[in-house]
């Protein structure tokens, strides 16, 4: 027989899903749900607990709020943290802006060993479930809101998920709870307030129960979402080039409906998360492109690069020029368009007067042990480079001449005379697509 919800035991019960934290943290708005949450958590006595109120500056009244919670916090003996957040809601809207600014700072607040409790109940995930089904989610958004995530360096946790809002209002009615209200969550023009408002009771007076249905369809949507993740994690790790980049000849030969679940894990995975129809465009513009198109795929700071049959995520990169050539010292000499570095290595002699330059075309070099002088496009092709790493390959002259290309490839008076002086060319760098990534891993740090 299951514990009396909120009380001693089942707190016990509850906590049994963690690994036992150093500190648990309420997250405290002085509403209904969060009182209850760290009324009751608090008094079960189980492991430490801290209050954290977000004052998100969105109500005239929010000061005079934040005040009530730091009182209400002394009076039941906890330590609370209150912090001011502004929330931004050009183009997503106040409730996802708040949301984002909430999360944010838990985040930051959370250290290694602590959580963060959050007061969502199963009227909640209802609301979700149904939220999601209206913009169209799919079977990892209709799952809804997890129990437990990582978040920040600790987890954020929901342990109320299974109990209905009247538990609640229950127990604070039985331990003679006060709380504030805010205006905002009567007011249906927010979209959740009107699901809660409108929609739900309607719902549940044509088919009774109709919340906890929701609740139910939301853990069946997990656990299917978890089972296609197992599986999509295991095919993409078949995918995956050893430069970084994502084998779209391997990805082709998926049905339509692996290729969007693959490239969401992997874009997801590259901190991305496209809608449905940024996803369409990806495909058709980069997956569908002409096998010798070099197309780009933009996406807030991040863009998406083909070539050949790769694909790659990164940062946007600036523009790589140099308005004329560097001098060369001996060491670590940084490199800007997110070109790394170049590092001349050995002390034997006093270092020959070389610049450095990024390329501007036509340029031309002779490699030692090579025939003829060739194009630097020509030997990039034939070495696999992309044409953000073409770019950005910095270009070593000697009195004016081309004479090395990153140190990989050297005329043969280069040679002689790195040799001679007792000097190396390294080029470290970050940028994906290098088909020597593998091979220069480890010495990405000088």
């Amino acid at each position: 027989m299951s514990a009396e919800p909120l009380g001693a035991a089942w707190w016990c019960q509850q906590l049994a899903t963690l690994e036992r934290p150093d500190c648990i943290w309420v997250a405290y708005s002085g509403g209904l749900d969060s009182t209850v949450l760290l009324h009751s958590l608090s008094q079960a006595g189980q492991v430490p607990v801290k209050a954290l109120h977000i004052n998100h500056q969105l109500q005239a009244e929010s000061g005079r709020w934040a005040a009530a919670c730091r009182r209400k916090a002394a009076r039941w003996g906890l330590q609370i943290e209150i912090r001011t957040v502004s929330c931004d809601a050009s183009g997503v809207g106040p409730e996802a802006a708040a949301r984002q600014a909430r999360y944010d700072a838990i985040a930051s607040l959370l250290t290694a060993g602590q959580c963060c409790a959050m007061a969502h109940h199963a009227d909640d995930q209802a609301e979700t479930v149904l939220f999601r089904l209206l913009r169209g989610a799919g079977v990892q958004g209709l799952a809804a809101m997890p129990a437990l995530r990582p978040l920040g360096q600790g987890q954020l946790w929901r342990p109320l998920l299974a109990l209905p809002r009247a538990t609640l209002r229950d127990y604070a009615q039985h331990q003679r709870l006060r709380w504030v209200e805010d205006p905002q969550n009567q007011d249906p023009r927010y979209s959740r307030v009107w699901l809660r408002q409108k929609l739900i009771p309607q719902l549940e007076r044509k088919f009774p129960g109709a919340r906890q249905r929701l609740v139910q369809s939301a853990d069946h949507c997990r656990e299917a979402a978890v089972l296609l993740q197992e599986q999509s994690e295991q095919q993409l790790q078949r995918l995956l080039r050893a430069d970084g980049g994502l084998d779209i000849a391997a990805l082709a030969r998926c049905t339509g409906a692996q290729q969007r679940s693959l490239l969401r894990l992997w874009l997801a995975q590259q901190g991305m998360q496209p809608s449905t129809q940024q996803l369409q465009r990806i495909c058709e513009e980069l997956i569908e492109a002409r096998g010798d198109a070099t197309p780009v795929f933009r996406l807030a700071e991040q863009e998406l690069r083909r070539y050949r049959d790769g694909l790659w995520c990164m940062a946007r990169l600036p523009p790589a020029t140099v308005s004329a050539p560097v001098p060369l010292r001996r060491g670590r000499n940084p490199l800007p368009a997110g070109a790394g570095w170049l590092l001349v290595r050995g002390t034997r002699q006093k270092l020959p007067a070389m610049n450095w330059a990024f390329a501007s075309g036509g340029e031309r070099l002779k490699p030692a042990g090579g025939r003829h002088r060739r194009t630097l496009k020509a030997l990039h092709q034939a070495a696999g480079h992309p044409p953000w790493l073409r770019e950005r390959m910095p270009l070593i002259y000697l009195d004016g001449a081309l004479v090395s290309v990153a140190g990989r490839w050297n005329s043969e008076a280069c040679q002689a005379l790195l040799r001679d002086a007792g000097l190396t060319l390294e080029w470290h760098h970050d940028l994906p697509g290098d088909p020597r990534a593998e091979k220069d891993a480890d010495l990405r740090t000088p």
